[in-house]
């Protein structure tokens, strides 16, 4: 039985530190796609006729890291192209629950993510958004298959 807890205590929790894909967010599985008048709305295109939505984030052990959402766009026209939105963030790996703060200077639009890494090596996250239409929410997140 002393074996069995020395056993336990000897092992590590998974890092952090790399590559993660969005596995969810408010109970929509990623991709996300929106298309119509909804594409339209969310995206502030008139002649949006579809988007993809993927995100990744990335966690470095300086306390740096990127949230990345990328897009996979179709006009009204048939006309497709791409785009990827990436935001600086930082990161607090050295507590748990970790928090992450993604800012774009820019637009001034901000995240902030409290996450909890699950032994089944799953970010999930709450966030907190400046973002009226969509305030407060989840994200899930896998390690990034490379």
């Amino acid at each position: 039985m002393i074996y069995l807890f020395a056993l336990m205590g000897c092992q590590s929790e998974p890092s952090v530190v790399g590559w993660w894909d969005a596995i969810e967010k408010d109970g929509m599985q990623f991709p996300i796609v929106y298309e119509g008048d909804i594409a339209q709305e969310i995206l502030g295109d008139s002649t949006l006729q579809k988007a993809v939505q993927e995100m990744q984030i990335e966690v470095n052990e300086d306390e740096t890291g990127t949230l990345v959402s990328h897009f996979a766009m179709t006009s009204i026209d048939g006309e497709e192209y791409e785009f990827s939105y990436p935001m600086p963030m930082t990161t607090d790996i050295s507590v748990h629950p970790y928090v992450f703060r993604a800012l774009d200077s820019e637009t001034a639009e901000e995240i902030e993510m409290t996450c909890v890494h699950t032994q089944a090596d799953i970010l999930n996250c709450q966030y907190v958004t400046n973002d009226p239409q969509a305030p407060e929410g989840t994200l899930s997140f896998l390690p990034a298959i490379d």
